[in-house]
């Protein structure tokens, strides 16, 4: 018998009755992560785990993705929240955050609620319980339930036609009227799903979109139908969000109110999406697709995964003024450069921010105001006849909060892509000179010093200065040039300049940021480039993949590979170690696609090649063993004429008298013995 109450730094664990349960676990893993939380976790020990490719289970609790699902989440102060099974405490890590906000983290499994109160340790306004949900009785209602990956189990602890309403309804128990539940699930008509990813709780291909037919326990659901449950246990949907790539590694979260295709683009650099824990097939192009997706504006129906906002009671709440309807955290950088981008409901306005989460990135954060200045004075009056403009921050009264008007429209890098993939050639060179144009204006001609160049060495290396011109250059360092970082608004076909982040204060050949920017959008859609390669001549290696038209036109190999070279210097700079060590290697002509059918049917034809091959093993043991079977019974025949044979019969008799005698001669020799 264990104590009622225990306290485990600032965290207070209270037990829900003596029985506890850690049936639901991820096995012996999770006595390391114990013993890891018990220990104190650095974060320079947290990110060399990552980065050594863990297990799934260490992965999954340990990812800072994880917490990207609600860290950018507004909750009122003094607000009152629920968190159903909680488990080792990944979301409760982002929740906490919130010092005004008292959370209350609810786990079945011990194991599980002692690695997260090791895990929030320092948090004072965290409890835990532990047990059963059904054992718990709050002092006063709260005004959130938070509930993450559980209602898609209701069927295997709930004994009801309908486990899934019923475990709904009595969530909504614990909430004021009016209250708020937060609610991630995967979605049954997932595009991942429909790609060849397997369904994340049955491990078999098409079980959701099926509607699981040999499973009876498991349930996700589309979009309608989530929205028709919740309604039918009594809540309304205020909003729906979308974890990108899914609720549980996310990077970024949409919404109704500002989705891919209509406000911004989808991000598929990270398509296809990940499956850590099983192996998928690839039945398409997942980046071609999402550019369907967008144009058609389906992606909250083919959403990979729903975080819902709904209300309990009947009313829609109208979303408010400071909603935030978009998200994009990067909590994987150094701590001097994290800091996360939102779009802000403002004004009847959107407004993107962009805010530090640490105290070390509100400096970096602030130099956008700097950099603002240093590009208003370089472009000049240039803006009208170029068609270019460049976003300028909004004042504010918070540091590290830098605040920008909203760009309707799509990235040039996008445009790049859709370019590329339908074989407008046209489009594509006029995108590349335009990029170039507008590139020359920002630059300016400033000869770089032998002094200054063995200054920057440092930062980017020796080689960019005797590959790229230093006649053209960017005086300050300006990184921030690629094709995702321009927005052509949809209504006048003006290019904005809307992120200008990264500023080195050195010179930088204007021909190596195009460079470089050329290589960002071939690298993240080498996969989507590679599979026009049955229609065109595609150029390729590790790196990037590239129309040859482009090649023998406007790029040029040695410069790419420089620029790859180049590249990695600046990310020792940015991060403090090489983050890319992929050798770009030389070009050579694709003639085979990577993400389609094609693939999948080769593989089956593999697999069906060593069948035939096993079928005709085994037939041809069979036809050995049918030999032997045939020769044994020769055998057999040929002693049965030999036992029946006059010679055999003389034989048998001498050696009958033989063993007589002997019975004889023993028995005699006993008996003188006596």
């Amino acid at each position: 018998m264990h104590e009622l109450t225990k306290t485990i730094g600032m965290v207070k664990v209270n037990y829900l009755g003596d029985k506890t349960s850690n049936e639901y676990s991820d096995g012996e893993v999770e006595n390391e992560l114990l013993q890891i939380y018990k220990n104190g976790l650095t974060e320079s020990e947290r990110i060399k785990i990552l980065q050594n490719d863990p297990s799934w289970p260490i992965r999954y609790h340990m990812a800072y993705e994880r917490e990207n699902l609600v860290n950018w989440y507004k909750f009122p102060k003094g607000a009152r929240v629920l968190e159903i099974g909680s488990g080792c405490g990944a979301i409760t890590e982002a929740l906490v955050k919130n010092s005004d906000v008292k959370i209350i983290a609810n786990e079945l499994s011990e194991r599980r609620a002692l690695i997260n109160a090791h895990r929030n340790k320092s948090a004072n306004n965290l409890e835990i319980v532990v047990g059963n949900l059904q054992n718990y009785k709050p002092d006063d209602l709260f005004d959130y339930v938070v509930c993450v990956g559980v209602l898609e189990y209701a069927g295997t602890f709930i004994d009801s036609e309908s486990p899934y309403q019923q475990f709904l309804e009595y969530l909504a128990s614990f909430l004021r009227p009016g209250g708020t539940l937060l609610l991630a699930i995967e979605n049954r008509m997932g595009f991942k799903y429909l790609s060849g990813a397997k369904e994340d709780h049955t491990g078999n291909y098409f079980d959701g979109m099926n509607a699981y037919p040999q499973v009876k326990n498991v349930r996700t659901f589309g979009r309608e139908e989530l929205e028709r449950l919740l309604s039918e246990a009594g809540y309304v949907v205020n909003n729906f969000f979308y974890p990108h790539p899914d609720y549980k590694l996310p990077t970024t979260v949409y919404s109704d109110d500002f989705l891919p295709g209509l406000n911004t683009d989808l991000q598929k650099s990270i398509l296809p999406a990940p499956n850590f824990d099983q192996e998928r097939q690839h039945l398409y192009n997942e980046q071609v697709f999402a550019e369907a997706i967008e144009k058609n504006n389906l992606f909250a129906s083919l959403a990979n995964s729903f975080l819902v906002e709904a209300k309990k009671g009947s009313v829609v709440t109208d979303t408010k003024e400071g909603q935030v309807v978009f998200s994009l955290s990067r909590h994987t950088r150094p701590k001097k450069y994290r800091i996360r981008t939102t779009a802000i409901k403002k004004d009847s306005n959107v407004v993107i921010r962009k805010e530090a989460l640490t105290k070390e990135s509100e400096e970096h954060v602030e130099r956008l105001r700097e950099t603002y200045e240093i590009l208003d004075r370089i472009i000049g009056n240039k803006r009208k006849n170029l068609g270019i403009n460049i976003s300028k921050p909004m004042k504010s009264s918070k540091k590290g909060v830098v605040d920008f008007q909203h760009i309707p429209g799509k990235s040039a890098e996008q445009h790049f892509l859709e370019a590329l993939l339908y074989e407008d050639k046209d489009a594509v060179l006029r995108i590349v000179e335009k990029y170039h144009k507008l590139l020359t204006a920002l630059s300016e001609d400033k000869p770089v010093s032998t002094k200054i160049k063995k200054e920057a060495q440092g930062i980017v290396g020796k080689d960019i200065y005797e590959v790229f011109s230093t006649n053209n250059i960017i005086v300050s360092g300006i990184l921030d040039f690629n094709l995702d970082n321009f927005i052509i608004h949809k209504d006048t076909g003006e290019w904005w300049l809307i992120d200008y982040e990264w500023r080195m204060d050195i010179p930088i050949p204007v021909d190596f940021i195009e460079y470089r920017g050329v290589l960002a959008a071939l690298n993240r859609y080498k996969n989507s480039v590679e599979s026009r390669s049955l229609r065109q001549e595609i150029m390729h290696n590790d790196v990037i993949a590239i129309p040859n038209y482009l090649l023998k036109s406007m790029f040029d190999e040695k410069k790419f590979r420089m620029a790859h070279k180049v590249e990695n210097h600046i990310q020792k700079w940015i991060l403090g170690k090489s983050t890319e060590t992929t050798n770009f290697g030389k070009l050579t002509v694709s003639s085979t696609q990577t993400y389609y059918l094609d693939a999948s049917q080769r593989v089956m034809k593999e697999q069906a090649s060593a069948l035939v091959t096993t079928k005709n093993f085994v037939e041809a043991l069979e036809g050995e063993i049918k030999a032997q079977h045939a020769e044994l019974e020769s055998l057999h025949h040929q002693m049965h004429e030999i036992k029946s044979s006059f010679a055999y019969k003389i034989i048998k008799l001498p050696r009958r008298i033989a063993s007589k005698t002997k019975r004889i001669l023993k028995k005699v020799f006993r008996d003188e013995i006596k």
